[in-house]
């Protein structure tokens, strides 16, 4: 315990000099004496007056009392169980559910003697509460390594212990991430490693979107094992019809088979097809001999020119990621061997680092204009920077010393000109930075910002990317180059494109998107949703000058499809609403919307369809060697499922396993210590009776 003021402790000299002079001028010329005559009680009260006014002003110097304890963290021992339906979807199914389960909390409770125990359950992501019951639909193992990093790095995590069958169906192989603290990691390899017989449907490979009157390919990859000499049948029906159906012979032991086949989209909206194989007798499950395959069948196509000044492999990383969504066909072309004439077809324009230096580009932007078609202006460091303001508003920039910088992508919260995924939201964080123009930038008084530009680690208020209005015509602004890194950035880290992919279509969607007059407009998140994710609408309110207003409540009701009706109330967010349902059964449903005491343009319908998820059903053999090499290489060890209890003791004889000490400091203050009031309390009080009783008063 240490005794600490604001002041120098010297000070306390002057508070015992005021304590010594207040009592000097108040006692000085009193006589109090005792029986004896002898002075002492004069000098009692000299005393406890001197002490009082002394303590009143060492107060006076804030004074605290520093305590300093130590406080010991137990280690934590990280207990991760893959909770998919995968671990059970064997022959030990009831072994998994009963059994395994106790035993599980059994080694949880004998650890919790010595070390602080965290659950962890693993699916689709990683999370702390859930029911151990096998039925999570997806297994993402690298989400569990994320999940720690992010929230146990500062820990003393003394073990991981990863309980799985080693089976993934999302994220990375989870052998190539790695823990950002030094704890070893223990594997325990549940499910059935044993080849069983069995028939599946692989994949179905199809697009989700196929145009009206247009004949769309379907393939069906077929997989049997230990079934030689049997015969199966693939088909694929619609609504109780059989639309297509093989027969196919099992000719070994380990047999593989792609069937494929054209469907006629012969009429719009959401196709609902059933694609099955016929089982065999003894096969290990028939869970994974069906899928459902929903296509989208629409009228119409968007078409997108790329107008590029000179090549760069942004171009085909723009194209290649608008390309995927199927209601764009992309065309691209040197803008110096465009005609004006041949745009007339075509919903949007990108102008790819245009203008150049080429005074052409100029007079083919203004052209454009005329014909009221919106445009995409991407900037890199072949454009003409300075004749952008030519173009519009949204190019002014001064620019410093024709110099350019690196910016990264910052999301602007209050974008509500679309909706942005979470996968996005978090993409943009981790993407590399863009070349931007160096310079100031004035738009942001009449653009709708979408991200912002970030200067390394320094947030600006300056556009990365952007939408504005000019004259009621649409148009986009990237202020960078360098798309093409962000797809290769993303493929790194999640072997696909799909936040790039839904960047750039919902870019190209807003800027094509007809004006919507309706003031009342419903939205779903998408028009398919898995069955494990949350299904979820936002809702728009207009008044008649056409400014967002949410003063009125807005119900939903959702019917699926044997006409059961659910109804729901929308919560407002910000001046709009939203509705999150949670998750739906598979299957597909209609909609109905309305503002209360609406008139009839007040109600939206619409449908949406929920695929079932059956990832985990179609390789239901554990992978037991990524459990050993994960355990390899996190200086472990891995134990069968009959052995599990022994990790105890591995941990337990793990020395670099131990409790942490962190000293602690505590600061008191001793102005609000109750015994220095009592203190002082029983000194005034004692003077005071004193004196009372020797007629001082």
């Amino acid at each position: 315990m240490q005794l600490i003021t604001q002041y120098p402790l010297w000070f306390i000299i002057f508070c015992f000099a005021l304590g010594a002079l207040y009592a000097w001028l108040l006692y000085r010329k009193s006589n109090f004496k005792n029986e004896e005559g002898n002075g002492m009680l004069l000098k009692i009260l000299w005393a406890m007056r001197f002490l009082t006014v002394s303590i009143l002003a060492f107060l006076l110097l804030s004074p605290l009392l520093k305590y300093v304890s130590s406080t010991v963290e137990k280690p934590v021992i990280i207990l991760a169980l893959d909770n998919s339906q995968s671990v059970a979807a064997n022959k030990d199914s009831a072994f998994y559910r009963n059994e395994f389960s106790k035993n599980w909390d059994k080694l949880a409770e004998n650890l919790s003697k010595d070390y602080k125990v965290k659950k962890l359950y693993i699916g689709g992501n990683t999370n702390e509460e859930q029911a151990l019951q096998f039925d999570r639909k997806k297994t993402n193992l690298s989400a569990l390594f994320d999940f720690l990093n992010a929230g146990y790095a500062e820990t003393n995590i003394g073990a991981v212990v990863i309980a799985s069958d080693g089976i993934y169906n999302r994220g990375t192989n989870p052998i190539y991430k790695k823990l950002q603290f030094d704890a070893p990691v223990y594997t325990v390899g549940l499910g059935d490693t044993t080849i069983r017989k069995d028939v599946k449907l692989k994949a179905v490979n199809t697009n989700s979107i196929a145009y009206l009157d247009n004949e769309f390919p379907m393939a069906v990859e077929t997989e049997a094992m230990a079934c030689k000499g049997q015969t199966v049948t693939v088909t694929v029906s619609e609504n109780g019809k059989t639309l297509f159906a093989k027969p196919l012979s099992i000719d070994n032991e380990s047999f593989f088979s792609e069937t494929s086949f054209s469907i006629l989209a012969d009429k719009p909206g959401t196709r609902h097809f059933i694609v099955s194989v016929s089982g065999v007798e003894g096969e290990a499950t028939k869970l994974n001999n069906r899928k459902d395959v929903f296509v989208e069948v629409i009228d119409g196509r968007e078409k997108i020119m790329v107008a590029y000044s000179g090549p760069h492999p942004d171009v085909a990383a723009i194209k290649d990621a608008i390309g995927q969504n199927k209601n764009y066909e992309v065309q691209s072309a040197d803008i110096r061997t465009i005609n004006i004439a041949a745009l007339n077809d075509f919903s949007l324009v990108i102008f790819y680092q245009v203008p150049s230096r080429s005074a052409s580009d100029l007079t083919l932007i203004n052209q454009l204009k005329t014909k009221r078609i919106p445009v995409l202006n991407i900037i890199g460091t072949q454009s003409f920077v300075e004749q952008l303001g030519k173009i519009s508003v949204a190019g002014n920039i001064m620019r410093h010393q024709n110099r350019w910088n690196d910016a990264q992508a910052k999301i602007n919260p209050a974008f509500n000109a679309f909706t942005v995924s979470e996968e996005l939201t978090s993409a943009f964080n981790s993407w590399p930075p863009l070349r931007v123009p160096y310079g100031t930038y004035s738009q942001n008084d009449v653009m709708e910002v979408l991200v912002y530009q970030k200067i390394g680690n320094i947030d600006t208020k300056q556009p990365l990317i952007g939408f504005m209005q000019e004259e009621g015509l649409k148009s986009g602004w990237i202020y960078g180059e360098g798309l093409w890194k962000w797809r290769l950035s993303e493929y790194e880290e999640n072997e696909n494109h799909d936040a790039t992919n839904e960047l750039l279509s919902k870019i190209v969607q807003y800027l094509t998107v007809k004006d919507d007059k309706r003031k009342f407009r419903v939205i779903p998140l998408k028009t398919t949703f898995d069955e494990d994710e949350s299904v979820q609408f936002t809702a728009e309110i207009y008044n008649n000058n056409y400014e967002l207003v949410n003063d009125r409540d807005v119900r939903m009701s959702i019917k699926n499809e044997e006409g059961k009706e659910f109804t729901y109330n929308f919560s407002r967010s910000g001046k709009s609403y939203s509705l999150n349902t949670g998750s739906l059964a598979a299957g597909s449903y209609s909609y109905t919307a309305k503002v209360a005491g609406g008139t009839n343009e007040e109600v939206q319908k619409g449908l949406f369809t929920v695929a079932p998820l059956q990832l985990e059903l179609l390789d239901t053999r554990a992978d037991h060697g990524i459990l050993r090499q994960l355990a390899k290489q996190h200086n472990g060890s891995y134990f069968n499922v009959a052995s599990m209890q022994s990790i105890e003791d591995a941990i337990k004889k793990n020395e670099s396993i131990k409790p942490v000490s962190y000293p602690e400091t505590q600061l008191k203050d001793l102005v609000s210590m109750k015994w220095v009031f009592v203190l002082l309390v029983l000194l005034l009080s004692a003077e005071w009776l004193i004196r009372k009783r020797e007629g001082g008063y």
